[in-house]
C-alpha cells in the first residue's frame, strides 16, 4: 500500500487510550482475587495445576503447579521438603475458603492428603474443592514478588494469601529485605545502550520443565 492514510473512511474507531492489563508491581497488592484453578497436560503427559490469580484492574498472575520430583544431585530430605511446600501452599489456599476443620467430604487438609494415591488425585480434590462459584466469594490481599526471570509472581511460601475482610493494620503478609520487589535493571550492550525490556507477569508455559 502506497498511501496508509488516503484510504482512511472514518469507519474504523481509533483507540486512543491504552488497554492492557497489569498487576500493580510487587508488594502487598489488595482486591485479587482467585480466578480459576485448572489442570493442564504437559508435553511429556503428566498432569500440573494452574492457578490464575486476578486484580480488580484486569491483570492475571498465573502459577504452575507441577508434581515435585527429585532433581539431580538432590537428597532425598530436600526432595521431600519441596513437597512439604508444596502441600503447604495448597492448604493455604483451600483454607481461605474453608474453616480448617470443615474442608466438605474430608474435614481437614491431612486427611485429604492421606486418602490420595497420586499427585493427579490431589490436584484433581483441588478443583473440585474449589470451583467458580466457590472462588467468587472471596477476595485476597496477596504478596507479590519477582522471580529470577523478572517476572511478576505469588510469593512461594505461606502466608502469600489474606483474606481482605482483615483490616489492613492487623495483615500478617509482610516485606522484608529478602524479597525481590524491584526488577533487575537491564544489561547494556557493547555500545552502552540498554537492552530492551518489557515488564512480565507471572510465568510463560513455554518455560515449564517438562
Amino acid at each position: 500500500m502506497d498511501n496508509l492514510y488516503g484510504s482512511l473512511d472514518g469507519t474504523k474507531k481509533v483507540q486512543s487510550e491504552g488497554t492492557s492489563k497489569f498487576f500493580p508491581g510487587a508488594g502487598i497488592v489488595e482486591d485479587v482475587t482467585i480466578s480459576g484453578l485448572e489442570i493442564a497436560t504437559a508435553k511429556n503427559d503428566s498432569k500440573y495445576l494452574k492457578i490464575a490469580y486476578t486484580h480488580k484492574d484486569g491483570g492475571v498472575i498465573t502459577t504452575f503447579e507441577f508434581a515435585i520430583t527429585a532433581k539431580n544431585g538432590e537428597d532425598a530430605e530436600k526432595t521431600i521438603k519441596r513437597r512439604d511446600w508444596q502441600l503447604a501452599r495448597f492448604k493455604h489456599i483451600l483454607t481461605k475458603f474453608y474453616e480448617e476443620d470443615k474442608i466438605p467430604q474430608v474435614g481437614t487438609f491431612e486427611k485429604l492428603v492421606s486418602s490420595i494415591k497420586s499427585y493427579d488425585d490431589l490436584i484433581s480434590a483441588m478443583v473440585k474443592l474449589l470451583p467458580a462459584n466457590v472462588l467468587a466469594t472471596k477476595t485476597f490481599r496477596a504478596k507479590i514478588v519477582y522471580d529470577h526471570k523478572n517476572y511478576l509472581s505469588m510469593f512461594s511460601f505461606v502466608p502469600f494469601l489474606e483474606d481482605s475482610a482483615i483490616p489492613v493494620g492487623e495483615t500478617r503478609l509482610q516485606i522484608t529485605d529478602r524479597d525481590k520487589t524491584v526488577r533487575d535493571v537491564p544489561k547494556t550492550d557493547s555500545n552502552g545502550e540498554l537492552e530492551a525490556s518489557e515488564t512480565k507477569v507471572s510465568n510463560p508455559e513455554d518455560d515449564l520443565p517438562f
